[in-house]
Order: C-alpha cells, then structure tokens, then sequence
C-alpha cells in the first residue's frame, strides 16, 4: 500500500498531466481556427482583388454569347493572360467559371 504521500504525489502528477493535454488540445483548436479564418481571409481579399483587375483592364459588363464567356468585347475562355496574371499578383492558382443560372 502506498503512503500518503506517494498518493498525492501520484495525484498531482495525473492532474498536472490532465492540464497539460487540455491546453495542448485547446491551442491546438486555437491555431486550427485561426489558419483556417486567415485562409478564408485571403481567399475573400484575392477574390475582391481578382473582379476588381479584371474589371480594370476588360471594361464592359459579362454576358454569354453562343457558350462563351464574354467581359465587354474580350472572350474569356481559355484566356490564359488574365488568370496567369492574376495568379502572378496573389500566388495563387486562378481559374474563372461562369455557372448558367436558370
């Protein structure tokens, strides 16, 4: 049988250890939701950025026409200058969809 000592020793320890899986699995969520709130971060901010340069450089409003997509006279489709543009400025993979509503 242990002695007293050797129990609240014993217990000490176990809570100690306890404490310290708990702050682990707490900053671990911590830095989980912040990576995540500074992807999505970037993610908005690239995108705003993105419409507002496409936006500069082909004036004019988007439409289809006969399937393809159009910004003022300029198609889009497999317009490669502007996604690698695009993609040069933010570091990122750029791709430009359009979805037919309807």
């Amino acid at each position: 049988m242990q002695s007293l000592k050797q129990q609240i020793t014993t217990l000490m320890v176990a809570a100690i250890i306890i404490l310290a899986v708990s702050f682990m699995i707490a900053i671990g969520v911590q830095i989980k939701n912040t990576a995540v709130l500074a992807a999505v971060t970037k993610a908005k901010s690239d995108m705003t950025a993105s419409e507002a340069i496409v936006d500069l450089k082909y004036p004019g409003p988007w439409r289809v026409d006969n399937g393809l997509l159009f910004k003022g006279e300029v198609l889009i489709n497999n317009n490669n200058e502007i996604v690698d543009y695009i993609s040069s400025l933010t570091g990122n993979t750029c791709t430009i969809f359009w979805a037919r509503i309807g």
